[in-house]
């Protein structure tokens, strides 16, 4: 069998980050925003490409329980260059991290070198949905 998709190693680095709830109300906020982005194509669309320009792809995100304003989540990052946790943790806790109303509090640790990790975001289409038949 031939492949017609390969993966190729990061040029930056992996990041597991584990997101717990500040408070009940505010994660549910956090949540009814979030279903709106999942069911608006054209509005994830423009912030996943914010998040990419600022060189930064999230390849999975693994609630514990979707829309529980009190159950932890769990996301694979990457970022375009190898920068350190804490550079990483200015774009997390930033205004253009997906938490940008302090929702969640973000544990964020460093994959290492070597690491089963996903194909790069960065030899990718820019479009999410474009990787999804692989």
């Amino acid at each position: 069998m031939t492949s017609c998709f390969s993966f190729s190693a990061s040029p930056g680095r992996f990041f597991v980050v584990k997101h717990t709830p500040v408070d009940e109300a505010k994660a549910c906020e956090w949540w009814r925003h979030a279903e709106g982005l999942f069911n608006d194509p054209v509005a994830f669309q423009k912030v996943f490409e914010k998040q990419f320009a600022l060189g930064f792809v999230n390849h999975y995100f693994l609630p514990e329980k979707a829309g529980d304003g009190a159950a932890p989540a769990l996301c694979v990052w990457e970022s375009k260059s190898p920068v350190d946790v804490e550079t990483f943790r200015k774009f997390i806790d930033g205004p253009d991290g997906p938490f940008p109303n302090g929702e969640f509090v973000n544990d964020v640790y460093a994959v290492a070198p070597g690491a089963t990790v996903p194909g790069t975001g960065f030899l990718a289409p820019l479009d999410p949905y474009a990787v999804s038949s692989f």
